[in-house]
């Protein structure tokens, strides 16, 4: 979930769970994304911690969207 800062910035959180029977996980972290206005693609970027099997450890990603 993300809030605009202004039309091009938008910032949030997210929270992630999952997992089989053999393995369980859970995420937490920031979220960044940047949308020029001249332009339908978008650039999000992310980072948090990961908890799985009872080791944790940190996380990073770069997202690349387009609006149609």
């Amino acid at each position: 979930m993300t809030r605009g800062r202004t039309a091009a910035v938008s910032i949030g959180g997210e929270v992630l769970a999952g997992g089989n029977d053999e393995s369980q996980s859970t995420a937490a972290g920031l979220v960044l994304i940047l949308k020029p206005a001249a332009t339908q693609w978008s650039l999000g970027i992310k980072a948090g911690a990961r908890r799985q099997d009872g080791d944790t450890g940190a996380y990073a990603g770069i997202e690349l969207g387009y609006s149609f």
